[in-house]
């Protein structure tokens, strides 16, 4: 129970908390042990969670690098036959002129 304590130097009054300071001593303590083992508990999960993570990164970065060089490959491919109908266009206008020129 708090009471006022009349002892004090000075003539000065104040509370005395012993029982309140004790109880409150107790639910610190209770409460700085659930921190410390919550903070534990969290160590722990992001020592499991992490890795899955850095996983899941590497995974996307790999699809990212196989969709950038399946472009690539499509745009190779595309410029390859643009090639090609540009050399039979050039070839067939060749042989144009060339019959052009018998007639």
């Amino acid at each position: 129970m708090e009471k006022w304590n009349q002892e004090t130097p000075g003539g000065e009054r104040s509370l005395e908390l012993s029982p309140l300071l004790a109880k409150l001593k107790k639910e610190v303590d209770a409460l700085i042990g659930e921190y410390s083992a919550l903070w534990e508990e969290e160590e722990k999960l992001i020592l499991l969670v992490e890795p899955e993570l850095i996983v899941k990164y590497n995974l996307a970065i790999e699809r990212y690098i196989l969709m950038y060089l399946n472009k690539n490959l499509e745009l190779l491919q595309l410029k390859r036959k643009i090639e090609i109908i540009q050399s039979n266009l050039n070839r067939n206008s060749k042989i144009e002129i060339a019959l052009s020129a018998k007639v």
